[in-house]
């Protein structure tokens, strides 16, 4: 990965240009860029620890966490130009398009590594034949990102990031038909209504944040959008392992299964809530 981030800044630094009328001499916000990363770093380490029965450990990584996004907090409250400035959570729509974001790949993610081990380890597949198994998941990402942008572009995105998250929550209650010994029939529904969900989701949640500040603050949405997204991945990743990584036998991981798909729906109707809060129209363009 570093590598590949050093040849991409250098590129970024070679090629792209900054718009007319925009100046080269603001400052990088060193104090949040320090604080941010080990501040969410700790809350996804309590959350691991947690799920491994390390309860100090993660009481302990916990209160780091609230200290660090404390500290955070302050600097940025003190930096001339903040990496995060608190007036973006004011902004008409973008918390609950960030919160969408979050839950999608939360969801998403945590729901991906658990049928991945499901089939490994439960139905004994090797690790390619499960991948291709998978496929029906992720391929309606790259098929439906064109609908997505055109219903978007048509009926703005409140509408359609509800649809999408109603969807893969129709696709995480299907988990429920999924046992030990059942076959990959019971398990595709699942794996095609979370692909469809979040194809819809991901070009529509970008620009329901993109499109709650002024254009010269699009970067700004979009990256705590793409942050959102990353934590939520993180997050997913963490909590739903946690709740299977210790399933003995396949019985109990199908147990495990199945209160992860109720999590799972519980999540994606939280994402219907916030997109239900996403501002119809950009600043700027009315009401």
């Amino acid at each position: 990965n570093v590598p590949l981030a050093a040849l991409v800044a250098g590129a970024l630094l070679a090629v792209v240009r900054e718009p007319a009328g925009v100046h080269g001499n603001r400052r990088l916000d060193g104090w949040g860029m320090a604080l941010a990363p080990p501040a969410l770093g700790a809350v996804v380490g309590a959350v691991i620890a947690y799920g491994h029965g390390a309860t100090r450990t993660a009481a302990g990584l916990g209160a780091v966490a609230l200290v660090l996004a404390g500290v955070f907090a302050a600097a940025e409250r003190k930096a001339p130009e903040p990496m995060l400035p608190a007036r973006v959570f004011r902004a008409r729509g973008l918390p609950a398009a960030t919160a969408a974001a979050g839950l999608m790949n939360l969801t998403t993610n945590g729901v991906l590594l658990v049928v991945t081990l499901y089939l490994q380890q439960v139905r004994g597949h090797a690790a390619l034949t499960a991948g291709l198994m998978l496929v029906p998941m992720a391929l309606p990402l790259v098929l439906m990102a064109p609908l997505s942008g055109a219903l978007t572009a048509r009926y703005g995105p409140r509408p359609v990031v509800a649809g999408g998250a109603a969807v893969a929550l129709v696709g995480s209650l299907a988990l429920l038909r999924v046992g030990p010994d059942t076959g990959y029939g019971r398990l595709l529904p699942a794996l095609v209504g979370l692909g469809v969900g979040n194809g819809l989701m991901v070009s529509a949640v970008t620009a329901a944040a993109m499109r709650s500040l002024p254009g010269d603050r699009a970067g700004l949405a979009g990256g705590l959008n793409n942050t959102a997204r990353q934590v939520g991945t993180a997050l997913g990743v963490a909590v739903f392992g946690a709740v299977v990584g210790r399933a003995a036998t396949p019985h109990l991981f199908a147990e495990r299964l199945h209160l992860l798909a109720w999590l799972a729906a519980g999540l994606w109707a939280a994402a219907i809530a916030c997109a239900a809060r996403i501002a119809v129209t950009g600043p700027g363009r009315g009401r």
